[in-house]
């Protein structure tokens, strides 16, 4: 999940199992959010709202153009569908560890390996 991270927002890390954020999200400075800064609304524990679907429409999106191999999405949820609004190319790729707040390289390497 990521507020417009570097517009001074936060970021924070979903369960791809599941949609649940499950770390406290940080903003740029590495500050540790478990209520967002503007809404007070709790972020740790929040669970996506149509997150099978979200899933769904990205994989089945990415594959249109396979030769681009990682895609940052920008996800729209609607009453009862999503949208996606783009597919950034060349995404923050200062985010992908940062969310999680720890090594990502296994994670990382067993996804691209399909195991």
């Amino acid at each position: 999940m990521v507020d417009n991270l570097h517009s001074n927002g936060v970021c924070g890390h979903i369960d791809i199992r599941n949609g649940i954020i499950d770390v406290s999200c940080i903003d740029m400075k590495f500050t540790k959010y478990v209520y967002h800064p503007s809404t007070h609304k709790k972020l740790v524990g929040f669970e996506i709202t149509l997150w099978s679907l979200v899933v769904e429409k990205v994989k089945e999106t990415a594959l249109v153009v396979p030769e681009v191999q990682y895609i940052g999405w920008d996800v729209a949820i609607l009453k009862n569908s999503v949208a996606l609004i783009e597919g950034n190319h060349d995404p923050g790729h200062d985010v992908v560890q940062m969310i999680a707040q720890n090594g990502l390289c296994g994670d990382i390497t067993r996804i691209v390996q399909n195991k």
